[in-house]
């Protein structure tokens, strides 16, 4: 006898999808990769191996890392010249803005 969620058909697994079970554990500041790759598996169409998923997580959480490093940087640059706050805040929004509208060039479909 099988379950009948079993047959329901998952949807694809898209990288907004991993960016959204990411974002929580973010703001959390506790490493939760194995938990969400489990999740996302679960709840999506396999595309995606555990492994390649791990190693995308991974990278995600260095290029957080990267883009905090270098606000922290800038801020005490600008701090130690003494920058009023409220020009550095305009400089780290512009900065903000500029990484959310990146844009994203999907790879190809084979």
């Amino acid at each position: 006898m099988t379950d009948a969620a079993s047959d329901v058909p998952r949807p694809p697994l898209e990288v907004q999808d991993v960016l959204n079970a990411i974002r929580p554990s973010w703001y959390e500041g506790g490493p939760a990769h194995r938990r969400i790759i489990d999740d996302l598996l679960e709840r999506h169409a396999p595309g995606f191996s555990r492994t390649c998923l791990l190693s995308a997580l991974g990278w995600m959480l260095l290029q957080r890392q990267a883009v905090a490093g270098y606000l922290d940087w800038w801020i005490c640059e600008h701090q130690s010249r003494q920058e009023p706050p409220a020009d550095t805040l305009r400089f780290i929004r512009k900065v903000l803005v500029g990484l959310r509208r990146a844009p994203f060039e999907a790879p190809e479909r084979e």
